[in-house]
């Protein structure tokens, strides 16, 4: 994964090896997931630990497929050729019930707490995985759950504080 700095009038790059990616699947059904829509939504967990959040999950029978701690790890929670349960009551460009055609990505994440560079790193390297397995998704916006959740307003993740441009500069 690209790390880019300034060091006088030169721009360096290294090059760090890819995130820790760790297996801990959720207790969900196992329903398909339409694989020929690929929308990449992103959130917060306004929670301060991974095991409060999985707790969280599991009592609400939500879920992500993805969670990135604030050290850059990633957590799989679910496969992507599944649902996960994590865009609620949603709409986007007519579609419903996104959940169907979309992978939910979860940043740990207290507002107004900043996201971390190295969470930025990671989700930049998931994101480019899965647009490699699912190119289709290369052509969309990556959304937050804001963006889709009905009615509008209901849900403000990923937040103010994420740098949407951070993101884009490390694709």
């Amino acid at each position: 994964m690209p790390i880019n700095f300034l060091y006088g009038s030169i721009m360096w790059t290294l090059f760090q090896t890819q995130p820790v990616v760790v297996n801990k699947p959720l207790p969900v059904k196992k329903l398909p997931r339409d694989e020929s829509k690929n929308y990449i939504i992103l959130h917060y967990d306004e929670g301060n630990s991974y095991s409060g959040t999985r707790a969280a999950l599991i009592k609400k029978g939500s879920s992500y497929h993805y969670y990135i701690q604030r050290n850059g790890n990633i957590i799989r929670l679910v496969d992507t050729k599944y649902q996960a349960g994590h865009a609620g009551i949603s709409y986007y460009k007519g579609l419903f019930k996104v959940n169907k055609y979309s992978i939910g990505i979860c940043l740990q994440n207290n507002p107004p707490q900043q996201y971390t560079d190295i969470q930025y790193q990671s989700l930049s390297w998931l994101i480019k995985q899965l647009q490699a397995k699912y190119p289709d998704s290369t052509s969309k916006i990556i959304l937050g759950h804001s963006d889709i959740a009905i009615p509008r307003g209901r849900k403000k993740d990923p937040g103010n504080h994420f740098d949407w441009n951070k993101l884009r500069n490390l694709l």
